[in-house]
C-alpha cells in the first residue's frame, strides 16, 4: 500500500486540505503529524497546533507525542513513522503525512542513520562545563577532531555537542530506510500568489500572538527546565518569545520579529520542496485537483 506526503509552506492551509480529505473519504486515512513542534505536549499556541476538538475529530499521531524537556528528532520521526505506516496498513488505511518539518519529510524520503549513541548525561555535563568556562567545548573538540573543530564556530553549541559525542561514542549501526518512491505519493501546495501566502502568514501571526503566545512561553520557561540547546529554543514563534522573557527583544518587537522569522521560514520550506523532482504541486486554492489526483494515484 502507499503513504500521502501532503506539504507547503507555513501557514499555506495543509491542514484545512487535509481535514476535508478525511470529510471526503471516510474511513480510508490516517493524518500523522509532520511538524517537530506540535510533537511536544506544552507547545499549542506558538506551533499553531489545531484546537482540541478538531483533534479529536481529526486525529492527528505524533501530535502531543511527548513533553518537555525531552527531545524528539528526525531519526525518532522515522522510527515512528516506520510503525504508524505498519499499523495503518494492517487496518487498509492509508497514512497521510501532513505538516512542513522538510527535515523530517526528507528522512521519509531518503532515510537516517542514527550517528551516535545519544547520551544525555553527556551532553548536560558537556554544556554546564562550557558555562563554567565558556570555549573549552571547542578546545576540547580541537584535541579531538581538529578538522571538525576548524567548521564549527566557538558559540556553536548544538554542533559542538553533537561532534565531540560522534568522537567519543561509538555508533550504534542503526539505520532506517526511507519509503520507496514508487509507495509515496508527493503532493506540495505552491502559492501561485504569494501575497495571498504573505497574508495568510500575517493574519494567522497576529492570531498566535493575540492567543497567547507569550503566556505560553512563560510557562514552559517555567515549568519545563528547558536546556539551552534544546530545538525549541530555536523554534519560530518560541525564540522570539523566549526573547521577550530574557529582555533581548521588547513585548513591542514581538509580533515584527516572529512575522519576519515566519516568513523566511516559508521561503526555506519553499527551497526544500522545489529540490523534490518527484513532488506534484498545486496552487493552495486547487483542492479538487488535488482529490482527483490523490484518487487517481491510489486507484481509489
Amino acid at each position: 500500500m502507499k503513504a500521502i506526503v501532503l506539504t507547503g509552506p507555513t501557514a499555506s492551509g495543509k491542514t484545512r486540505i487535509a481535514e476535508a480529505l478525511v470529510d471526503n473519504f471516510p474511513d480510508l486515512f490516517e493524518i500523522i503529524s509532520v511538524d517537530s513542534v506540535m510533537v511536544y505536549k506544552e507547545c499549542n499556541i506558538g506551533s499553531g497546533k489545531p484546537n482540541q476538538d478538531e483533534l479529536l475529530r481529526y486525529p492527528h499521531a505524533l501530535v502531543d507525542h511527548l513533553s518537555l524537556p525531552k527531545i524528539f528528532t528526525a531519526f525518532d520521526f522515522l522510527r515512528e513513522s516506520h510503525s504508524l505506516i505498519k499499523k495503518f496498513h494492517s487496518q487498509n488505511k492509508f497514512p497521510l503525512f501532513i505538516g512542513g518539518s522538510m527535515m523530517y519529510i526528507n528522512s521519509l524520503k531518503n532515510g537516517l542513520s542514527n550517528d551516535t549513541r545519544a547520551n544525555q548525561a553527556l551532553r548536560e555535563e558537556l554544556l554546564t562545563r562550557e558555562q563554567v568556562d565558556p570555549g573549552i567545548l571547542h578546545t576540547e573538540l580541537t584535541s579531538l577532531n581538529p578538522e571538525a573543530a576548524k567548521k564549527i564556530a566557538t558559540n556553536d553549541l548544538v554542533r559542538l555537542v553533537r561532534a565531540i559525542e560522534r568522537a567519543t561514542l561509538p555508533t550504534t549501526g542503526e539505520k532506517l530506510e526511507g519509503i520507496a518512491s514508487s509507495k509515496l505519493i508527493e503532493i506540495g501546495l505552491f502559492p501561485s500568489d504569494r501575497s495571498f501566502l504573505q497574508k495568510n502568514i500575517e493574519q494567522r501571526q497576529h492570531q498566535i500572538i493575540s492567543n497567547g503566545l507569550l503566556e505560553e512561553c512563560q510557562e514552559i520557561f517555567a515549568n519545563s527546565s528547558l536546556p539551552k540547546h534544546h530545538p525549541i529554543q530555536k523554534a519560530v514563534n518560541y525564540k522570539q518569545g523566549f526573547q521577550v522573557l530574557s529582555n533581548e527583544i521588547t513585548q513591542d518587537e514581538l509580533f515584527e520579529k516572529s512575522l519576519i522569522a515566519t516568513r523566511q521560514l516559508a521561503k526555506k520550506q519553499l527551497t526544500w520542496m522545489r529540490s523534490w523532482e518527484s513532488m506534484e504541486f498545486f496552487d493552495l486554492m486547487d483542492e479538487k485537483k488535488i482529490f482527483q489526483y490523490i484518487e487517481k494515484s491510489l486507484e481509489i
